[in-house]
C-alpha cells in the first residue's frame, strides 16, 4: 500500500453529504458487478445504521493528487461498505486505473479488524475481486448464486458462523 493512501471510516454525520459522491464513484468504477440491491443499500443508509454493530463504510483517499497511485485522480480511490457484516449488503470498487495498487486488499483487511468477521458473496467469473478477498483472508465456504443466477461462492473472514454463512447464501444482496 503507497503512503500517499489514507483509509478512513466515513463517519454518521457525514453519510447525507458524502451519499451522491459515493453513488458516482460506484456507478463509475463499479464495472456494473455492485448489485443493485448493494446500491439501494447505499442510497438509504442512514447515519443510525452506520453506528450500528456490523457495519462499516471506509473510503481509501490520494493524499496528494501529484503522487496518488492515479494521477489527476479525484481524492477518492477506493470504497468499501458492509451491512450487518456483508450479510444484508457488502461491496468493494476502486477506481479502475488504481487496481492492483493494494487498495482493495487494504480496504477489506481494515474492515476485517474493525468488524471481526466478514462475508461477501463474488461471483465465480469475477477472478480479480476473488484474489483480492482471499489475499486479506476470506475464504470461499460455499457456492452459491447471484441474484441473477450466475454462480458464485460466499467468502468468508475472521470470527464466521456456518448459520451466517447460510444466511448469506440466501441473501439476495
Amino acid at each position: 500500500m503507497t503512503p500517499d493512501v489514507r483509509i478512513r471510516a466515513v463517519q454518521a454525520a457525514e453519510i447525507v453529504r458524502l451519499r451522491a459522491a459515493l453513488l458516482g464513484f460506484v456507478r463509475r468504477h463499479g464495472e456494473r458487478r455492485i448489485t443493485e440491491r448493494a446500491i439501494r443499500w447505499l442510497q438509504h443508509v442512514d447515519g443510525a445504521k452506520l453506528r450500528s454493530p456490523g457495519t462499516v463504510m471506509l473510503l481509501a483517499l490520494a493524499l496528494r493528487r501529484d503522487r496518488a497511485p492515479v494521477p489527476d485522480a479525484r481524492p477518492l480511490i477506493g470504497l468499501f461498505a458492509a451491512g450487518d457484516y456483508g450479510l444484508s449488503a457488502s461491496f468493494l470498487v476502486v477506481h479502475r486505473r488504481a487496481r492492483g495498487s493494494g487498495i482493495g486488499r487494504t480496504l477489506l483487511k481494515t474492515a476485517l479488524r474493525l468488524l471481526g468477521r466478514l462475508y461477501g458473496r463474488i461471483a465465480l467469473d469475477n477472478a480479480a475481486s476473488l484474489a483480492v478477498a482471499q489475499a486479506a483472508g476470506l475464504i470461499p465456504v460455499r457456492r452459491t448464486f447471484t441474484p441473477k443466477g450466475a454462480p458464485a461462492v460466499v467468502v468468508a473472514g475472521g470470527d464466521w458462523t456456518e448459520e451466517e454463512v447460510r444466511q448469506c447464501a440466501r441473501s439476495v444482496f
